[in-house]
């Protein structure tokens, strides 16, 4: 029980599976059974708090060796909503990286999930117009190495969601704000090239000298 003007706290532990509204809302109410009372009208209470999404992002490539130029690589994108309210309005995306020549894809969502394309060339960006609990996409990309890449040729895709309060599922449990990010890096074997030059190009005599230059 409690004294007048005293104060009743618990605490609540919101589901972990299933789905949940973006706002809970709980009612408390305070009835008397031995003694009349001149007013109910104060004798509810409601407090409410939002519930926001939590998203993951995973990235692999088709190896990790490196990479050399006009080279073929596919990466799978996959995004997830594992939190316990929807994500409606998730935005993925996936830009063409420095040393990729061209790049093209194919998304297939599930889970009740729904993407505003499945398919395209160049960048890849989609936004998801449903994204329930449990909802997912798994995105493949292919593209080909340009003929002259960086040392170190890194992809990075995100996903950002709008939503206050949106965050992402890091590893052992962890979390941090979106937009949640997953890269892969590769490395690119050595461009080489080899020139040659004479210094008799206007012809040379016997018994003469001639110079090269690599």
């Amino acid at each position: 029980g409690s004294s007048v003007g005293g104060t009743i706290g618990y605490s609540a532990t919101v589901a972990s599976s299933g789905s949940v509204p973006t706002t809970l809302t709980n009612t408390a109410t305070l009835q008397l059974t031995n003694l009349p009372e001149i007013s109910t009208a104060n004798n509810s209470a409601s407090a409410s708090v939002g519930v926001t999404p939590l998203l993951s992002l995973a990235k692999t490539a088709s190896t990790s060796a490196a990479l050399a130029p006009g080279a073929s690589v596919s990466y799978t994108v996959t995004a997830r909503n594992v939190g316990v309210s929807s994500a409606d309005g998730a935005v993925l995306s996936d830009p063409v990286p420095s040393g990729i020549a061209s790049m093209s894809w194919t998304c297939t969502p599930s889970g009740g999930a729904v993407l505003s394309a499945s398919s395209g060339s160049g960048a890849l960006s989609a936004t998801f117009t449903s994204l329930p609990v449990g909802g997912q996409a798994v995105c493949s990309v292919s593209a080909t190495v340009s003929a002259t890449p960086p040392a170190v040729l890194t992809n990075t895709a995100s996903l950002n969601s709008a939503i206050t309060g949106a965050q992402c599922a890091g590893a052992g449990n962890t979390r941090s704000s979106v937009p949640c990010s997953a890269s892969v890096s590769n490395a690119s074997t050595p461009v080489l090239s080899l020139t040659k030059s004479s210094s008799g190009s206007a012809g040379i005599i016997a018994g003469g000298s001639v110079t090269y230059t690599l």
